[in-house]
């Protein structure tokens, strides 16, 4: 991810501070980002309006790439006959 965050326009999305992400854990139920050992190991990333609306292009436009009659799968194990 990373290397993902260099190439989105800062404009688009930011690293959210200490004090934003401490006060949506105050006033949510807030648990993703928290490691095992209690704390966060780096701050939650957050996306603009625009960079909201530039994501959600991009998703729909993934979706329409997806095949509309998936193949049926194959059933796995032991199959008893009756």
């Amino acid at each position: 991810m990373e290397n993902n965050i260099r190439r989105f326009p800062p404009d688009f999305m930011f690293q959210l501070t200490k004090e934003e992400f401490y006060e949506l854990q105050r006033n949510l139920i807030f648990q993703n980002g928290i490691s095992s050992w209690g704390g966060t190991r780096k701050l939650p990333y957050a996306f603009t309006q625009a960079g909201l609306a530039m994501l959600s292009g991009l998703l729909r436009a993934l979706a329409e790439l997806q095949p509309r009659d998936p193949k049926p799968h194959r059933r796995i194990g032991f199959i008893q006959e009756e």
